[in-house]
C-alpha cells in the first residue's frame, strides 16, 4: 500500500491528488481542509487510493492474510473486529435502513453491521469537509465496494454499495432510490430551517458586552476552541484549530458562524450564569466551559 499516508503533508509533491469541493448556494465550491496538513487523525483521516483500499479490501476478504499468504492477523483478531459490540437503532444508523429494511443492526470493531437478503454486510463510510468514502463488505460472497469521491456528502456511494450487494431476482433502481431518499432527508432539513427562521426573535441584543464572551472553552471529549473579539470590527469570531469562524448575531445569546466555504452554518449558544457571567457555550450540540479568557 504504497499510495497510503497519515497525514496530507506527507503526500510527495510528484503524487498528484485531489481537492475537496462542496456545494454551496447551489455552486461546486472548492473547501477548505478538514484538518491541519500535518494533524495524524483517526483511521477516517487517512489519505488513500481506490488501489491500495482495494488491497485493504481484498486483504479482509482473505480473513486477514496477504495474497502472499502470509498471516498478519490472528483468527480472534480478526473475528473480534466483526463480532458485533453493540446494537444499533435505525437513529443511530444510515437512512438506508428505510430501503434495505433489516431485521438488525449492530456495531462490530469500526463497522456498521446489518442482515440483507440473508447475508450480514460489513460496512462504513468516512466524510471530511469535500471529501467521501466507503467500504462495504460481503464477506460471505467475497465481494467488496469501495467508493472515494470529493464532492461533499456525495450520497451516490449507499447507492453504489447496494447495487453490488442486491442478488435479487428483481433488481431495484438503487441510484434511483437512494437519490430520491436523500432528495426527501433534503426537503425536511429546507422546512427544519425555514421553520428556524420562523423562530427568530427580532431587535434583540447580547446580555453583556462582546468581550465577556470571549475566552477558552473546553469540552472533554473534542477539546478546546476560543472566542475572539474582531480587532477591526464590533464582531466575535470562533478558533477551533485551524479554522475560524466570523460569528453573527442570531438573538439574545445565541450566534451562528459565517465562512464563505461553509455548506451549512452552526449555532454558538453562549450561557448565562446567576452571576451575569459567561460560563459555558454549545456548539455541534456539545457543552463546552470557559476555562480562561
Amino acid at each position: 500500500m504504497n499510495e497510503t499516508y497519515a497525514s496530507l503533508d506527507q503526500i510527495p509533491s510528484s503524487q498528484s491528488h485531489v481537492l475537496p469541493y462542496m456545494m454551496i448556494e447551489e455552486k461546486i465550491t472548492q473547501a477548505e481542509w478538514s484538518l491541519p496538513k500535518e494533524h495524524i487523525d483517526a483511521a477516517g483521516s487517512v489519505w488513500s487510493s481506490i488501489h491500495d483500499m482495494s488491497l485493504w479490501a481484498q486483504f479482509l476478504l482473505r480473513n486477514g492474510t496477504t495474497n502472499e499468504g502470509n498471516q498478519l492477523l490472528s483468527s480472534a483478531s480478526y473475528n473480534e473486529m466483526f463480532t458485533p459490540q453493540q446494537l444499533s437503532s435505525a437513529d443511530d444508523f444510515y437512512p438506508t435502513v428505510a430501503l434495505t429494511k433489516p431485521n438488525w443492526m449492530t456495531y462490530g470493531l469500526g463497522w456498521f453491521q446489518q442482515d440483507f437478503q440473508g447475508r450480514m454486510i460489513d460496512f462504513h463510510t468516512g466524510s471530511l469537509s469535500g471529501l467521501i468514502a466507503l467500504i462495504g463488505l460481503d464477506r460471505a460472497n467475497d465481494k467488496a465496494v469501495i467508493v472515494l469521491a470529493n464532492q461533499d456528502h456525495a450520497e451516490m456511494r449507499h447507492a453504489l454499495l447496494w447495487q453490488v450487494m442486491d442478488q435479487s431476482l428483481a433488481p431495484k433502481d438503487w441510484n434511483q432510490l437512494v437519490f430520491d431518499l436523500y432528495q426527501q432527508q433534503q426537503q425536511q432539513f429546507n422546512a427544519y430551517i425555514a421553520d428556524l427562521l420562523k423562530k427568530q426573535i427580532k431587535n434583540t441584543s447580547p446580555s453583556v458586552e462582546l468581550q465577556q464572551y470571549v475566552g477558552i472553552y473546553h469540552n472533554d471529549k473534542i477539546g478546546e476552541v476560543s472566542i475572539v473579539k474582531n480587532a477591526d470590527s464590533n464582531s466575535l469570531q470562533l478558533v477551533f484549530g485551524s479554522k475560524e469562524y466570523r460569528l453573527l448575531h442570531w438573538h439574545y445569546d445565541a450566534f451562528y458562524t459565517d465562512h464563505p466555504k461553509q455548506r451549512v452554518p452552526f449555532t454558538v449558544e453562549f450561557s448565562l450564569s446567576f452571576e451575569g457571567e459567561i460560563k459555558n457555550v454549545a456548539i455541534f450540540r456539545q457543552d463546552f466551559s470557559k476555562i480562561g479568557n
